[in-house]
């Protein structure tokens, strides 16, 4: 008899069977005590859970699932298929490498990276941000640290991870760093590189965003040369004209300072020129040695009310609006098009003052600041169908110039039209509904944007039943002229045609209010 019979029928049908009972049965007539041990029991059976699921993921991708479906991938599977979010996703996968045991092609079993950590969780002692924070931690150590002293600074961890709550954890991590390595002569350029990232979170509902991550000695310089002067006091104020900022400076006070406005002055390091113009240097444009008159600038002072972080916030953004970022002319092309900020809007929106505009890379921003980026740029008309959004006059003959036809998809689609797909307009290509090589033309109305990864998974003959078709939604149907997807039959047997409509947030509520008012109707009558 197979050891794993049966086991969906009878270990996961109890596990349900005992949560069912907990969501029903009567806790107020417990004792606080009593209370006390189920409370910690459950706790204890998350946390072992959590370490299940370690084999769940190991299995899933040594059975190719995600291939054999048609996805790319552990994580846009586990995503797609489990509906995780990202961030989820990925933090399972990573838990999985770090605590998982791993079967070898050739049968032997490896055992956990951390498996003082592994063992702890598999018991139910720790949770998984206590997990988190011991790979952290790892994460962090020096590669000149032999195996012996990792190991063992891998059990001390796991081991005050049993008593200790995440944050606690930390600091344990930190003075452990310290003692492993007091005047960091054991940390290097190449672990340095390892550790080096930035995080730009998914936008929230109210338009912000978090940013995270750790910088190397490099950028710190870097950011410290933009924000030592212009996070001062009364610099950069986004909502005062008068504040200095780029590109701006005192005529009378000119030393140091090019007919550009760009500080000449270089400083070196290791021959390197950094925050100046010169052989090897990096150009800070706008951000050189430039004065202000005093009393501008003390008028500003006193009228600013920002903290600390709100003016290293908008000084970074001044870097970026002027020449730092999209503002330059320099920067070449992405995907077709000149790397600037794309804005797409509603013409009514904009009339109104309200409503937001979205960018290529699928932000949202409101309508006023959006007016504001789009101060003395250049603006592209196009005009599209207000049903359809399907773009007028822009769908006949090969005289349309490449960058039109990705802008305009990118204003209409938003984004890769595979269904499930959330890669905005700047991770896509343009990809041929009716491939090219059967004749396809490349006209508006037969491209659609596709990132790489989905394009994987597009076979060459759309009839094939094992894998992704693309073709135009028919005249007559509500979404005529949009795309949509047949999937393999893996995945759907009758190859239902979908649409993706993650880019288009507003049609699904607009779904939701028309079902939610029939629903009315139907009460009322």
């Amino acid at each position: 008899m197979n050891p794993g019979e049966g086991i969906h029928d009878s270990g996961i049908a109890a596990v349900r069977a005992g949560l069912t009972a907990l969501q029903t049965v009567d806790l107020t007539t417990l004792p606080d005590d009593e209370f006390e041990g189920l409370l910690a029991a459950f706790e204890t059976c998350r946390r072992i859970a959590e370490s299940v699921s370690h084999r769940l993921l190991i299995e899933t991708s040594d059975r190719h699932l995600p291939r054999m479906i048609g996805r790319r991938g552990l994580h846009r599977y586990l995503v797609e298929t489990l509906r995780l979010s990202r961030f989820e996703a990925a933090s399972r996968i990573d838990a999985a490498h770090a605590l998982g045991v791993f079967r070898e092609p050739s049968g032997a079993i490896r055992e956990p990276a951390l498996p003082a950590t592994a063992t702890a969780q598999a018991e139910g002692a720790i949770s998984p941000t206590h997990a988190r924070a011991v790979m952290r931690v790892m994460h962090r150590l020096p590669d000149a640290i032999d195996t012996a002293t990792r190991a063992l600074a891998e059990e001390h961890l796991a081991d005050a991870a049993r008593t200790l709550a995440p944050e606690q954890l930390t600091h344990v991590g930190d003075r452990l760093l310290g003692f492993l390595d007091p005047d960091g002569t054991l940390t290097t350029d190449h672990d340095r590189a390892r550790q080096r990232g930035l995080t730009l979170s998914p936008q929230r509902l109210d338009g912000m965003s978090d940013l995270t991550g750790c910088i190397d000695p490099e950028l710190r310089a870097l950011l410290d040369t933009v924000l030592a002067k212009w996070a001062r006091p009364g610099m950069c104020m986004p909502d005062d004209p008068d504040s200095p900022r780029p590109g701006t400076h005192d005529p009378e006070d000119s030393d140091g300072v090019n007919a550009h406005g760009m500080s000449v002055d270089t400083v070196r390091a290791n021959g390197v020129g950094i925050g100046g113009v010169g052989a090897g240097g990096v150009t800070v444009a706008g951000f050189g040695a430039a004065g202000f008159d005093p009393a501008r600038l003390h008028a500003a002072i006193a009228r600013d009310t920002r903290t600390t972080t709100q003016r290293n916030h908008d000084a970074l953004k001044a870097f970026l609006s002027s020449d730092g970022g999209p503002g330059r002319t320099d920067l070449g092309t992405h995907r077709g098009l000149p790397v600037a900020v794309t804005l797409t809007m509603d013409v009514t929106d904009l009339l109104r003052g309200t409503g937001h505009a979205v960018t290529a890379t699928g932000t949202t921003i409101p309508i006023r600041d959006a007016w504001r980026m789009a101060e003395g740029a250049i603006p592209l008309l196009m005009i599209f169908d207000k049903h359809h959004g399907k773009p007028l006059y822009l769908g006949e003959g090969p005289r349309l110039a490449n960058n039109w036809q990705r802008r305009a998809k990118t204003a209409i689609e938003r984004g890769c039209t595979r269904p499930g797909c959330t890669a905005p307009a700047t991770m896509c290509a343009m990809h041929h509904i009716i491939p090219w090589a059967t004749g396809g033309p490349t006209d508006i109305d037969n491209l659609t944007l596709v990132c790489d990864s989905c394009h994987a998974h597009i076979t060459a003959d759309p009839d094939n039943p094992h894998g992704w078709a693309t073709e135009t939604v028919p005249a007559g149907s509500a979404l005529a002229g949009r795309t949509q997807w047949r999937p393999p039959v893996e995945i759907d047997p009758h190859r239902t045609p979908q649409v993706n409509h993650l880019h288009h947030p507003e049609h699904i509520l607009a779904e939701s209010l028309k079902r939610y008012r029939a629903k009315l109707t139907r009460l009322r009558n």
